[in-house]
């Protein structure tokens, strides 16, 4: 009786742990905003004078938000007119930055797979994500937590 009542718990709890949501984004320090801002082959936004925390709160509104990114369109180089079709689909690094004092969350965002196959799986958690090249596969944006608007959606380059 003990062993099966083992069982049924193991089971009831291994159902449990994979019917979990699992995150696909993470809130990086404020001290990590100017790397994050140092990509290799897109813009990133201009004027930026500080960084900030970003609260759970706004990076929960962003994520309540998000779908509204892919009506967004770039008009930045490399994919002129290119959308994120499902901004889920990818790994999302927040970033508090502040332009001209005000308050925005930089979005850098990188294929989940990225994460599967690196040596630690947990890196893109801690420290911005520079990828060189990889075209719509790599893209940022700017969200307003005031307007709660997107913004500024550029793409990596080609190589």
């Amino acid at each position: 009786m003990r062993a099966r009542t083992s069982i049924l718990l193991l089971i009831a709890l291994s159902g449990t742990a994979c019917a979990m949501p699992t995150e696909h984004w993470a809130i990086l320090p404020p001290d990590q905003a100017k790397d994050a801002l140092h990509q290799c082959s897109r813009s990133t936004p201009e004027q930026v004078d500080g960084s900030w925390e970003i609260p759970p709160s706004v990076a929960a509104q962003l994520e309540q938000d998000l779908h509204k990114l892919a009506e967004l369109k770039s008009h930045q180089c490399c994919s002129t007119g290119g959308s994120v079709s499902d901004p889920n689909a990818f790994l999302r690094q927040y970033v508090g930055v502040t332009i001209r004092g005000k308050k925005y969350v930089y979005i850098n965002a990188i294929p989940v797979e990225i994460s599967i196959h690196s040596k630690d799986r947990g890196a893109w958690r801690r420290k911005p994500a520079i990828v060189c090249d990889g075209g719509s596969s790599f893209w940022g944006a700017l969200y307003d937590p005031e307007t709660r608007e997107f913004s500024e959606l550029a793409f990596n380059g080609i190589a």
